[in-house]
């Protein structure tokens, strides 16, 4: 008998289409796009994470650095707020270096001050009081209008009342120090005759200003952007000679001592106030 030929149950196995050179050549090409796409992105996140981390220290904190290293303290006592104040002005150098070292309360005494010579010039960034909280921070940053009210108070009444640090805690706790904004306008208008002066509101006109001037009558006043700040400012305008105003501007010893002409603020004036003592002081 004839064997049968056994038949091969296995399914027969579908041959793969032969990849062509070309696709092979384009699917290399893609792979390696692909690649260099991804290190590229790797490369610039790598730059970036770089420049976040080692960021090139300004000016200021060098100078903190240096004065931390010399006095055996940490650079990070002091806070982001006076680094920044030392990088926008560095006439204030002394008194950011001096924080860690600060007097919770120094010794005050304004005798020495002659009012006969003017009126006085209180830097609301003193270490006498520049320390102090006024709205969200201090007041060597948010104290312009407490500065100006003393300044002026102090002037025409010659009053322990109107020393810096007693202002300034005057307007904290009277609710006159506002948030990110230093002080309101009825810091001057409402709490200039709580403590006894007479404050009457001025307008913008040349003639005006001069007279009271060359009467002896400081005015407060409040400036927006330009020659004095990029916000909102006190300033206190002191007198008038040759045509030219005198001012004190309690965040700057270079803007104190220039002369300055009215018409070139006269647009930068928000608001204006003369200050004088009570009557039958």
């Amino acid at each position: 008998m004839e064997e049968k030929e056994k038949k091969d149950d296995t399914p027969e196995k579908k041959k793969e289409p032969q990849e062509s050179l070309h696709d092979k050549l384009e699917r290399k090409r893609q792979a390696r796009w692909r690649l260099s796409a991804l290190l590229a992105t790797l490369l610039m996140c790598s730059v970036l994470m770089l420049h976040l981390v080692v960021d090139k220290p300004s000016q200021a904190e060098l100078d903190i650095y240096a004065y931390a290293r010399e006095n055996g303290i940490s650079a990070l006592q002091y806070p982001e707020n006076l680094v920044a104040l030392l990088e926008r002005n560095p006439e204030t150098e002394e008194f950011v270096l001096n924080y860690p070292f600060r007097e919770e309360e120094p010794e005050i005494d304004l005798s020495t001050y002659d009012l006969k010579a003017g009126v006085p010039l209180f830097m609301q960034w003193d270490k006498r009081w520049g320390y102090l909280t006024c709205g969200d921070d201090m007041a060597a940053i948010n104290g312009s209008g407490p500065m100006c009210l003393a300044m002026a108070g102090y002037y025409v009444t010659g009053d322990a009342t109107f020393y810096p640090d007693r202002i300034v805690k005057f307007a904290e706790r009277s609710g006159f120090c506002v948030e990110a904004s230093g002080s309101k306008w009825t810091l001057i208008s409402v709490g200039g005759p709580a403590l006894g002066l007479q404050v009457k509101t001025l307008a913008r006109e040349r003639d005006k200003v001069t007279a009271y001037l060359q009467g002896g009558n400081p005015i407060i006043a409040v400036v927006g952007p330009g020659d004095f700040t990029d916000s909102e400012h006190f300033i206190v305008l002191t007198g008038y000679q040759n045509g030219m105003l005198t001012l004190n501007d309690p965040n700057s010893y270079v803007n104190s001592g220039k002369l300055w002409d009215f018409n070139d603020i006269k647009g930068q004036i928000r608001a204006l106030w003369v200050i004088q003592a009570a009557a039958g002081e």
